[in-house]
């Protein structure tokens, strides 16, 4: 017997990121917040 997926498999670039704060919001020794805000600036 061969089991059948649950769910759909979904194309990649449907993938939805949750809106992190800007980079004029990050503190200035925050650099997981300074490369995230950056990493999401590249994305738009």
């Amino acid at each position: 017997k061969i089991v059948e997926p649950n769910q759909q498999k979904y194309p990649w670039y449907h993938r939805k990121f949750r809106r992190v704060p800007t980079m004029d919001e990050c503190y200035t020794d925050d650099l997981v917040c300074q490369y995230e805000a950056n990493s999401q600036y590249d994305r738009d």
